[in-house]
């Protein structure tokens, strides 16, 4: 049988979750990297499709487990940190794939260039996150580490960036209440290097300067300076010199 037609039928097995048959085309010679006409790995599209036995397969008999996927640039391991198929993720770093790879970005969602790990932070995989990071995240709920009233900091996907909150309360569950009404698994979360604090003169400038107690910062207003009594009375004495010759102007007219 032709190797092309044997790419094309791996492929297809992958796509439908045939470990059967991936071990068999395989053995007959079909390579554990084939893609279809558009450019898509078969270990891609089996993650993407949740089928952890045909990944599992494709590492054993050696696939490139960081090839992606030509339209967003994802590797199987970035598509199962997004689904939160935690075996799936387990099979592939023990495999080799490398975590540290970047999708690419996606400008018109301002959505930036993530890894895995930051992929599976936005999109709520706690587990996934959990498992990724090196070393694992500290939870807020196991560990104790987060309380109501303290200054946080969540990964938003859209902005692609860490957006400050305060914990308004501890919920039974382990999840936190923000500030914003969001509830959140404490994974997600991460303690703010900054105190916020409203500016209540919408005109002032804010200071920014170490806060050497509490290891953050803090920040200090800074009220616009207030003018000379000097540049007052001048201002003042124009207006009445102009209403003054304004005056004699009428009387002129009259």
């Amino acid at each position: 049988m032709a190797k092309e037609l044997l790419d094309d039928k791996l492929y297809n097995a992958a796509y439908d979750g045939n470990v059967a048959a991936i071990e068999r085309l395989v053995a007959e010679g079909a390579s554990p990297d084939a893609k279809d006409e558009h450019g898509y790995p078969a270990v891609v599209v089996a993650a993407e499709k949740d089928h952890t036995g045909v990944v599992s397969a494709l590492v054993k008999h050696g696939a490139d487990l960081d090839a992606m996927d030509p339209d967003r640039g994802h590797t199987a391991l970035m598509i199962a940190a997004d689904n939160g198929n935690v075996e799936c993720a387990r099979a592939l770093l023990a495999g080799g794939a490398n975590r540290a790879l970047e999708a690419l970005p996606v400008p018109a969602y301002q959505v930036p260039a993530m890894t895995a790990l930051e992929i599976a932070e936005s999109a709520g995989r706690s587990e996934v996150a959990a498992l990724l990071s090196d070393p694992p995240a500290q939870t807020g709920a196991g560990g104790g580490s987060f309380a109501a009233g303290q200054s946080v900091e969540y990964w938003f996907r859209l902005l692609g960036e860490w957006v400050g909150a305060t914990v308004k309360e501890v919920n039974p569950n382990g999840t936190l209440l923000l500030d914003n009404n969001d509830t959140i698994n404490p994974d997600l979360l991460r303690r703010s290097h900054w105190l916020r604090r409203p500016q209540e003169d919408p005109g002032a400038s804010v200071i920014e300067e170490p806060d050497i107690a509490g290891g953050g910062r803090r920040r200090r207003r800074k009220r616009r300076p207030k003018k000379s009594k000097r540049s007052r009375r001048t201002k003042k004495s124009k207006k009445s010199k102009r209403s003054r010759r304004s005056k004699r102007l009428k009387k002129k007219r009259r």
